[in-house]
Formats: structure tokens, sequence, C-alpha cells
């Protein structure tokens, strides 16, 4: 009797990817557009591994196999909002015109997705929440900040909007920055007041530390800021409606059409080697005959790091509160909150139709287990008789610094460490692994479409070929 798993017998691929994460998707879109075979293997039933969108009715099954730990805080009493509640498990922002953003275009996944702009940006500072200018007329109007403030403050953001297109090192910024081995230090010298170095440090350069110390990453964070304002809106930052998982099912969704296999719900017991080859042993999801044992056979191997063990990891807290009740601020906005924790809190929150959804996020550190709630009282004070849910939970989460190679086997991390991430990285990820050109414009192929808009199509073309006929016919009979 034959299977739908017949195929993997005889059927050696060029690369078999275990998860869905954003790093192994991309990495799936761009070998399968170079004509590589690939097979995507996932235990899990919905992809982006840690970056993955769970609704509610799915929470309590999935949820409890991506976090070391969860707690409902709040659980939810009325049924009917069921459908208004879902969780971005790693919510995330992107830079307008940053290199992720501009990937997703180039390959023309974007039509799978819906964005929506952030409309601005809050930092907690003396005991209020005020909102970081992010143009000329912001910057005026702002009544946080003295005219003296406002002019050191603009010049200093001129600055860096003049000089955007330059790589870092070419910046006087960079050279100023360098030679005191600290932003603030370097602040300090050119006058800027403690509430503009902040504004600055948190808001722009969505750091989580008191200070930044490495030129490069500070010059990357101030131009990508400068080079997306206006791009989609005020502020220089968007979001995924339905999440970062949405970002891992566009470019899967691409590999798919041009002949990637995915494997989701497809638990692998083991990994071997042989002859050059590597033996994936299979489980298929439970059927009406039960399980199905098979192997995958593949040339290369690539893993996410959530499947390797000893891998240096991070954990990262979560939490996030929904309410049907609107906040005083932008329908979205981030948020960061120094002097809480050790780290900055970093913030997203988004009102979508009639729910408003808080998510927060803060670096673990002992000691520390009710800042978020304390974060959250800041920015919605009567979140406690107001919110109809709320959940925690911790991940332990890997960011890319440089390709591992694990005995042959290349493992891909998390593309994000809490809100303030800097996700551009995970295309410098999937570049070391597929090259610096990961979609030619060659390579792109439109989805097939859909049968309805092939029976139309031929339809027209056969409508099309009667009219001529009729015309040719009434020529012939004029002629005669």
């Amino acid at each position: 009797m034959s299977t739908p798993y017949d195929e993997f017998k005889t059927t050696v691929y060029d690369y078999a990817i275990i998860g869905t994460g954003v790093t192994e998707s991309i990495v799936a879109a761009s070998l399968s557009h170079q004509h590589k075979s690939v097979v995507v293997i996932d235990p899990h039933q919905l992809y982006g591994v840690h970056s993955t969108y769970i609704n509610y009715r799915e929470l309590e099954n999935t949820i409890k196999d991506l976090t070391t730990s969860y707690s409902i805080e709040i659980p939810l009493k009325d049924l009917s909002l069921q459908r208004s509640i879902s969780i971005d498990l790693t919510p995330q922002l992107f830079y307008a015109n940053g290199s992720l953003i501009n990937l997703i275009a180039e390959a023309e996944i974007h039509k799978y997705m819906e964005f929506l702009s952030v409309d601005a940006v809050y930092l907690y500072t003396k005991d209020k929440i005020m909102r970081v200018p992010d143009s000329k007329n912001e910057l005026f109007t702002c009544n946080d900040l003295t005219l003296i403030e406002k002019r050191q403050l603009m010049k200093f953001l001129n600055d860096i909007y003049t000089e955007r297109k330059l790589t870092p090192e070419e910046t006087q910024l960079y050279k100023g920055i360098s030679s005191f081995r600290s932003l603030r230090k370097y602040m300090n010298s050119i006058k800027l007041s403690q509430l503009c170095q902040d504004m600055v440090i948190y808001g722009i350069c969505m750091s989580s530390d008191n200070d930044m110390d490495n030129p490069l990453e500070i010059l990357s964070r101030l131009q990508k800021y400068a080079n997306s304002l206006g791009k989609y809106g005020t502020s220089p930052f968007i979001l995924c409606r339905y999440g970062f998982g949405d970002v891992a099912q566009g470019f899967s969704r691409s590999s798919s059409v041009v002949g990637g296999i995915f494997l989701c719900c497809h638990p692998f017991s083991e990994i071997t080697k042989k002859d050059n080859e590597y033996h994936i042993q299979c489980l298929s999801p439970v059927g009406r005959t039960g399980m199905t044992q098979f192997t995958v056979r593949s040339k290369n191997l690539i893993k996410n790091a959530f499947f390797e063990k000893g891998i240096e990891s991070r954990k990262v807290n979560y939490l996030q509160a929904f309410t049907t009740k609107e906040l005083p601020f932008e329908r979205r906005g981030y948020f960061t909150l120094p002097g809480i924790s050790q780290k900055s809190i970093q913030g997203i929150a988004s009102r979508i139709e009639d729910m408003t959804t808080i998510a927060l996020s803060v670096e673990h550190i002992d000691g520390e287990e009710h800042v978020l709630e304390q974060a959250l009282e800041k920015i919605f004070s009567e979140y406690k008789e107001k919110c109809v849910f709320m959940i925690k939970y911790s991940l332990e989460l890997r960011q890319w610094k440089e390709m591992k190679n694990n005995n042959g086997v290349l493992i891909c991390s998390d593309g994000t460490i809490g809100i303030n991430s800097d996700i551009d990285i995970i295309v410098n990820e999937a570049k070391s692994l597929c090259g610096e050109k990961l979609f030619r414009d060659d390579e792109i192929v439109e989805e097939v479409p859909i049968e309805e808009f092939q029976q139309l199509e031929k339809r027209k073309k056969e409508e099309a070929q009667t009219t001529q006929q009729e015309v040719e016919e009434k020529k012939q009979e004029n002629i005669n």
C-alpha cells in the first residue's frame, strides 16, 4: 500500500532544514529559487518556531512546547472575545527602510503579508511618558523640552540625517563616538542634556542599556532610523499585523511555490550521517492508520538552535495584556521604559479594531520577577481592572553573531532577543548561508493562479477566438 511518504525512499535532497524560523524560511526560499531541492521539517504545528503567532484557542497546546515557563495572570472570562486575542510570541518592530523589509519586497512576499505603521515612539522618564520627537514639527511643538534642548537635539538629528547615505566609518559622528568609546560621553561633549541623551539612547537607538560603546552598532541604528523616517508614516518603524511569524510563513510559501517540501507536525527522533548523507528519522502526524515512520535523506543539514543542545542562549521575559479600552496614546506606539529594571523595558502597544494589545519584554535578571507588571502600570494604570486577558512567559533565545558549524551541521539562531532587537541581522545570517545575493529578479516565480482564475482566462481566450472567427467569416462573405 502506497503512502504520501514513499518519495522519501528514493529522493536525496540537496538540503534538509530543521525548523521553520525566520532565518530557516529565508534560506529555504533562497535555495529553492536557486533550483536546489529543499525539505523543511518542523515538529510544531505552526510556522516560525519562537517567531510564531498563536490564536487563543491554540494557546494552551502550543505555548508550553516553546516557552521555558508561562502563566496566565488574568484569565479570559468573556469567551466572545476569543477571536480578538492572539499572541505574537516574539513581537517585533521593523525599520521601514531596513534590510529585512527590503528583502521582503525583493522576494515579492509582501503580497502575503499586511503591515501597519507605528505612529510614535514614547519614553518613560521623570515619572511620565513623553513622546520622542521624530520630525521638525514634533520637535518644535514638544512641551517636554526647553528651547535650548530643542536646538541641541535638532542639530544632533540633522547631523545624522545629512550623513545618512555615508558608510558609518565616513561620518564625523563615528569619529567623535570612537574617540570617546561611549555614546553618553560623546553627547556630554556636545552639551546634549540628560533628557535628550535618553531620547537618543532609548528611543532612537532602542538600547536596553544606559550607554552604548560600539561605534558601528550606534551608527547602524542611527542611520537606519534616519533612512526610515517618513517612508511609511511619521515614525521610522512598522510592524506585521499578524505577527512576526508572518515573515516565516511568507518565505516558506515562496519556497513551496518552486518545489520546497514542508513537513510541519512531523517530529524527528534521530539524525545520523552515513556515506556523506544525513538520515533524519521522522514520524508523520497521527492519521487513520496511525503514525508512519520514514527517513529523509539529504546532502546538507541546517538546524534551528532550538533543536540543538548546548547552544548559548539568553532568557527573555515577556508580558502581553489585552483590553477593549483605548489608551491615551496613538493607535500604535513603541515604548521604552528605563529605570524600572537594570535593563530598559521595551514595549509595543497596538490597537486593531476593538482590541488593544500591550506587549512588553526585558532580559531576565534574577530577583526582578515583577518589573513587567510595574512597566505595564506606567502605560496602563487600570490594567488590573480593565484587562480582559494577560499572560507572562519566558523564552530561551539565541541571537546570531557568526555561523555555528556543529560537526558539519549549520546552526541557525533566533532573529530576536526582545522587542528592541535589530532583526536586520537575520538577513546577514541568511547571506552567510546562501551567498550575498539571496534572490535575483529572474529567480522569482509567481505563484500558480488558482483554478477559478485559470478557468476564467481559458473562457476569455475561447471567446476571443470565437469573435475572431466570426470576423473572418464576415470578411469572407463580403468578398463573395
